[in-house]
């Protein structure tokens, strides 16, 4: 069951961190908690989870070296989605990484949270079972968008039917990303 997920929620702001904890914890979920990156880090190497939300901005390392130095951690295992202000959809790079993973942009409301948490893990659980249960490697897709909201979203549908999803936000990142496939 999806509600019986373990999260880590990494929220440099308290008053925010509080609340996002508290709305998981009320659907059922487990959570682990840390206002920064290195505390985060420490609660991957000694406890299993399935989903990470992590804050783009921390008060010790920044969000997406956070977020390299998590999947160096504990690999793809986990699903992750980033916790974005709006600024940080102006910088290419950390875009171009939210896209691959998910975001929520700052605010959200409990059930922008929970519906996007719930995407994300049914995804990552049906992908797994689709790969366990066959030996043909998925279908490799590559889908263009400029909405990050529908991008994210059409991955995560995608992906939650089997297929491998390569994503860009333009014509030209759609080349690099189609180059580097073949």
């Amino acid at each position: 069951m999806l509600s019986s997920a373990t999260i880590l929620v990494v929220e440099e702001n308290t008053r925010l961190l509080g609340i996002i904890v508290e709305c998981l914890n009320n659907s059922g979920f487990r959570t682990l908690k840390a206002a920064k990156g290195k505390d985060a880090l420490k609660l991957l190497s000694e406890q299993e989870t399935n989903l990470v939300l992590a804050s783009t901005t921390l008060p010790d390392i920044k969000g997406i070296q956070f977020y390299k130095a998590a999947r160096e951690a504990v690999g793809e295992r986990p699903g992750y989605l980033f916790l974005a202000s709006k600024d940080c959809l102006d910088d290419p790079t950390i875009r171009q990484t939210m896209t691959l993973e998910g975001f929520l942009t700052k605010p959200f409301s409990d059930q922008t949270l929970l519906a996007t948490v719930e995407a994300r893990l049914h995804s990552a659980q049906k992908t797994k079972a689709t790969h366990m249960k066959d030996d043909l490697p998925p279908v490799s897709l590559l889908v263009v968008e400029d909405d990050l909201a529908m991008l994210v979203a059409l991955r995560d549908i995608l992906e939650g039917a089997g297929f491998r999803v390569s994503t860009a936000t333009n014509g030209k990142d759609a080349l690099d990303r189609f180059q580097e496939v073949n």
